[in-house]
């Protein structure tokens, strides 16, 4: 049965039990599931659930799931703020008048966001009346999990700047943020004419925890391989054309490009192009960042747009192959794994 947008719900549930019933068996012969292939079927089963969930809800209901998210968030986020997640026993529970006491927190409003993370999972309710405990995922924005630094940074560079763009797009007209000056970013921290680097300054706690964020290997996506099997775009022969002869044998941008608009970043790869040497022709500029799938899934989308607040964005191969010409560079090697976000752009001096 194929619904108007041609999703087969019988062949999703059908394919929802199979994966339900493989993940189960992973999970009675391991740990807890969490290798590279449950990941990939925990995923696969999530994306499945969602479309049924999507294709199958009340219209009015899918529109209304939007605004739980912002509750949820809103939630989670003044918790973390606060640190109040640090605050529960990890194997126990505490009552609420005890949390709001810790807090400084007037009891009823932390029983309000309570019920707000009770209501979508996020914590769960005590053995006692009026006591709450950890849920499997609330323990990630303790402020000593990456996740929690993650979930800040969240807030402060995509829903925070999200929420003034009705503002934002009247005061500077309905096309893309340049940068690096007056981004939604920095418009919704007060100071338009900052680039997003200096109003960050300007906030150090803010800054600490997206430096944090960008150091951690959950969030960043772990070391980008540059030489070997495993790597995009093999660099193992700088190392050997080292030793033969002076001078950069590669430029390397990794997470550089994604954060300036195009005529930015024409900026920055001409200053390359014009150091590349014209009697050494296999020098090499490379670019490493996320890159905009061909078809892009939410999470792909949501990093776009956040790099959009930003003055950013992220390219696929023929806008990465435009802002080479224009800054005169050729791509000679477009290198990608199926399916995976991460590229490696070569490029060499026209």
């Amino acid at each position: 049965m194929a619904t108007k947008s041609g999703f087969d719900l019988v062949l999703a549930a059908e394919s929802l039990r199979h994966d339900a019933g493989t993940l189960a068996g992973i999970l009675e012969t391991t740990h807890d599931g969490e290798d590279s292939a449950a990941h990939l079927l925990r995923r696969r089963i999530v994306q499945t659930a969602k479309m049924i969930a999507f294709e199958t809800a009340p219209k009015v209901d899918v529109v209304k799931e939007d605004w739980i998210v912002l509750g949820n968030v809103a939630a989670w986020n003044i918790f973390i703020d606060w640190k109040a997640f640090d605050h529960i026993p990890v194997d126990g529970y505490i009552y609420i008048s005890e949390l709001a006491r810790v807090l400084n927190a007037q009891e009823s409003l932390v029983a309000r966001i309570s019920a707000q993370l009770f209501a979508t999972g996020k914590l769960l309710p005590g053995p006692y009346p009026n006591t709450l405990s950890h849920s499997r995922i609330s323990p990630l924005y303790i402020s000593t999990h990456p996740v929690s630094d993650a979930c800040t940074v969240a807030v402060g560079n995509a829903m925070k700047p999200f929420a003034h763009w009705p503002e934002y797009f009247r005061a500077y007209g309905r096309r893309e943020p340049v940068g690096p000056a007056h981004t939604p970013f920095s418009f919704a921290w007060g100071h338009a004419a900052l680039p997003p680097w200096e109003v960050k300054a300007l906030h150090p706690a803010y800054a600490s925890a997206f430096m944090r964020t960008m150091r951690a290997r959950q969030i960043a996506g772990g070391d980008m391989v540059v030489a070997g099997k495993r790597a995009l775009c093999d660099l193992g022969w700088v190392e050997r054309r080292a030793n033969l002869e002076s001078g950069a044998a590669v430029y390397l941008l990794r997470r550089i490009l994604c954060d300036y608009s195009d005529e930015l970043a024409i900026g920055i790869l001409s200053r390359l192009a014009e150091a590349l040497p014209d009697h050494k022709p296999r020098v090499r500029v490379i670019i490493m960042e996320e890159r905009l799938l061909e078809v892009p899934t939410p999470e792909n989308c949501i990093v776009d747009m956040v790099m959009a607040n930003l003055g950013g964005k992220l390219r696929n191969e023929a806008t990465y192959r435009e802002i080479a010409a224009a800054a005169g560079l050729r791509v000679v090697g477009y290198h990608v794994q199926e399916g995976q976000p991460l590229c490696a752009v070569e490029c060499a001096k026209i």
